[in-house]
């Protein structure tokens, strides 16, 4: 028995494509085998898509977030040896050494004036004059007083003498005596208030004729032609004459925290917003012991000799002083700043530094913080004059050298001082203040 016959048909595979054509499938006839081609699995290329991404954006949020190292930076401030001058600042007004308001005595209306604003004057000059009408009209009447007094004092004298002469040969009787003496001495008292009113008279004449006390400039003047003048319980004030404007005072307002500072004698040196670029010089004359008390704030005036030989400082110009109460001579220097700042508590344990004792300032002692390349390095000094801005210190220090007077947060750099890295580390802690660079 033959074998059955197996017909096979042979797949032929088609000539390969372009990629956009498809390839088209044959399907096979019955009975007959293939061989076909398997297609790739597409979530395998996937997964590996998203472990790339997810390995990608855990690399960027780890170098984001890891732990960086922090610059330290510091103001600091050069060592400097200069002499020290301990001050105390005060304001006052400019004004002449020696100044009049010239009034007058009597009453009435004002009829000439012969001088003006800033006219100098020489004493005893002829400024003003009052109308003399009835001034003149009460002399004459005193006079005519005077004239009846005296009549009357002669008439009692002569009666007095007779009486006296009959009385001594007894003829009259002693009460018509005594009588005639009385009346003549009180003609004689009469006579001697008529001649004082008549004096009064004239020297209320006289006062209407104004004078200068003194020599001067006028430097202010409140009447004019035609007022009326009344001198009753207060004097009116007619002109007001400065003695000598090539000498001036200022009279300076020192708070009481300073005034047991200043001496007579001490140097002074101010200003005045007339001339912002020029420094005048004086001398304190006087400390006047009378407070004065306004909204609770005690001040004290002190009086400043100032000599004014241009004639520049006028009268109620604001002065601006500083008064020099102490000079100490040159001596290493550091800002107020550096003896008050300390660095971080973070950065002091990063670089095993000692934290400064808390009392070591009590004892006239401090610590400053010298910047040696990029590291701060403790210096211990004693502590000498301040003048609230700069200390003088006693150490090791040397001119040029760099202090630390306060941690840079970020912020801008103070117009003195220089701005330096320190050491790496972490952020500023507790501990650390900021100090002006000065």
């Amino acid at each position: 028995m033959s074998a059955p016959a197996f017909h096979s048909q042979l797949v032929k595979t088609p000539p390969a494509a372009a990629p956009d054509t498809p390839t088209p499938l044959v399907a096979p006839n019955e009975g007959t085998s293939t061989v076909e081609e398997q297609p790739k699995q597409p979530g395998r290329t996937r997964l590996w898509l998203w472990l790339a991404l997810i390995v990608a954006v855990g690399a960027g949020v780890y170098f984001w977030l890891r732990p960086r190292p922090t610059t330290w930076k510091w103001y600091t401030t050069p060592v400097a040896v200069a002499p020290l001058e301990k001050t105390v600042t005060a304001t006052g007004p400019v004004t002449a050494v020696r100044t009049v308001a010239v009034g007058t005595q009597v009453s009435g209306v004002i009829s000439a004036i012969y001088v003006d604003y800033n006219s100098p004057v020489r004493k005893g000059q002829v400024i003003a004059e009052l109308d003399k009408t009835s001034l003149r009209a009460a002399l004459n009447d005193a006079t005519a007083n005077l004239q009846k007094a005296t009549v009357q004092a002669r008439q009692s004298q002569r009666d007095f003498a007779r009486s006296r002469a009959l009385y001594a040969k007894s003829y009259i009787a002693r009460s018509e005596f005594e009588t005639a003496r009385n009346t003549y001495l009180t003609a004689l008292a009469n006579q001697r208030s008529a001649q004082t009113q008549r004096d009064r008279a004239r020297i209320n004449l006289g006062y209407a004729t104004i004078t200068a006390p003194i020599s001067g400039v006028v430097v202010n003047r409140q009447v004019d032609v035609g007022q009326t003048v009344a001198a009753s319980f207060n004097t009116p004030t007619l002109f007001t004459i400065a003695n000598d404007l090539t000498r001036m005072q200022v009279e300076a307002a020192v708070d009481e925290a300073d005034i047991g500072q200043v001496k007579i004698g001490q140097p002074v040196r101010f200003t005045v917003d007339a001339y912002p670029g020029r420094t005048f010089r004086g001398v304190v004359r006087q400390v006047r012991l009378q407070p004065s008390i306004i909204q609770s704030v005690v001040t004290y005036t002190v009086i400043i000799g100032v000599a004014n030989p241009d004639r520049a400082l006028l009268p109620g110009m604001t002065a601006n002083l500083t008064i020099a109460t102490a000079r100490h001579p040159a001596a290493p220097t550091v800002p107020a700043g550096a003896l008050s700042f300390t660095p971080p508590t973070e950065y002091l344990s990063k670089t095993a530094q000692p934290a400064p004792a808390g009392k070591a300032r009590q004892r006239g002692e401090a610590t400053v913080w010298v910047q040696e390349g990029t590291a701060l390095r403790p210096v211990h000094v004693r502590v000498g004059a301040s003048d609230g801005l700069r200390t003088q210190v006693e150490g090791p220090l040397r001119a040029g050298q760099l202090v630390a007077t306060g941690q840079d947060l970020g912020t801008p750099k103070p117009r003195s001082g220089s701005l330096v890295p320190a050491f790496p580390g972490g952020p500023g802690g507790p501990g650390g203040r900021r100090g002006p660079g000065m």
